[in-house]
């Protein structure tokens, strides 16, 4: 019952007594039709997209975009997490599920904890526990009192480049290329724009305190990734991160219970227990597992650059979730520290970048 104006274009005549459609459901029908026929994907681009996807390593490049999206969504869980309890409470139930979970992986995949970690591995697991795990996440959980959580990831983006600047001042180690050292100047440059001349800007001296706290944190993590590298190469990286994870939990349940965690109002606010829940099971489990699958599979130089990420998910999902306020300064240096990350990261067979803690 319709009349055929052309073949690309339909008049309807009359409303069809079977369907009940009239022009404007038709008119609508054929326009999107138009809009396939103009924009759909080439036959070239249809396979291009297909090899694409049949590639093995594309996989592995969902997975590293995954861990990256995750580690900058943990500086949103963490800041709502510190305005509900202490640091060391945080801390502790955070890795309290992230030890859980280790636990039940490693036994369902092969043998328990305690089977796979050697009398002589326990000084280097209280080195990257009291260092790499405590220490590193008290700093972090107390900067992210004083400051916002698009701060601490912009200044957290960092730690690719100080680990390269304290490897070179202790080890005496050389970027591969010369042209990578402009990465920790415009580094230290994103971290001064958004440190510094921010201050200048809105005179908060809470954020300039809990932003300092932030860079050393960052520090200490360089400090112990360069002191530690030899540790790092002698235990499967499972092994190493769950057994810090374990030291962690044990460093963090003192204080806790030294706290009286179990007094604190946020222990009846499901608000705290989703978000640390999210930072032990999700950001520091899971995060990591897909992190070192990746890396065992296209190697840790490729695997690297995608760390340039992390800073960009957290400045824009607190944005997003936490409504904060993204200054130029932020832009500016998130910029810097983007850029300074795949610089010094640039793919090379003696660069190898360590995965943050987040």
């Amino acid at each position: 019952m319709y009349t055929l104006k052309s073949d690309d274009e339909t008049e309807i005549v009359r409303k069809n007594p079977d369907t009940g459609l009239g022009h404007s459901h038709i008119g609508r029908f054929t326009e999107s039709m138009r809009f396939y026929l103009r924009y759909k994907p080439s036959r070239t681009k249809r396979e291009e997209l297909r090899k694409l996807m049949e590639n093995p390593d594309t996989k592995y490049y969902f997975m590293l975009i995954m861990a990256m999206a995750l580690w900058g969504m943990s500086w949103v869980s963490k800041d709502v997490a510190v305005g509900l309890a202490s640091p060391m409470t945080v801390g502790f139930f955070r890795y309290l599920f992230a030890s859980v979970s280790f636990f039940i992986f490693m036994t369902a995949t092969g043998e328990p904890p305690h089977r796979r970690f050697k009398r002589e591995d326990l000084k280097s697991l209280i080195l990257v526990g009291g260092l790499g795990i405590f220490a590193f996440e008290v700093m972090e959980l107390t900067g992210l009192v004083y400051t916002t959580s698009a701060q601490g990831a912009i200044i957290d983006g960092i730690q690719p480049i100080t680990i390269a600047f304290f490897a070179g001042l202790i080890l005496h180690e050389q970027l591969p290329r010369k042209w990578q050292y402009s990465g920790l100047v415009l580094g230290f440059l994103g971290i001064v724009i958004v440190v510094g001349v921010q201050y200048l800007l809105v005179l908060n001296l809470d954020h300039l305190l809990g932003n300092i706290i932030l860079v050393l944190a960052t520090c200490i993590w360089a400090l112990y990734s360069v002191a530690g590298r030899k540790i790092m190469e002698k235990m499967p990286s499972l092994n190493l991160v769950a057994g810090a994870s374990f030291v962690g939990l044990a460093l963090f349940g003192v204080f806790a219970s030294l706290e009286g965690f179990w007094l604190q109002p946020a222990m009846t606010e499901p608000a705290f227990w989703l978000n640390t829940v999210f930072l032990g099971a999700v950001v520091t489990f899971l995060s990591y597992l897909l992190y070192f699958e990746a890396v065992r599979n296209i190697g840790v130089t490729r695997s690297g650059i995608f760390l340039s990420l992390v800073p960009i998910f957290g400045t824009l999902l607190s944005a997003w979730l936490l409504s904060e306020v993204i200054y130029w300064t932020f832009l500016a240096g998130l910029a810097c520290v983007t850029v300074a990350i795949f610089i010094v990261n640039y793919p090379s067979a003696q660069n190898e970048p360590t995965p943050p803690i987040q």
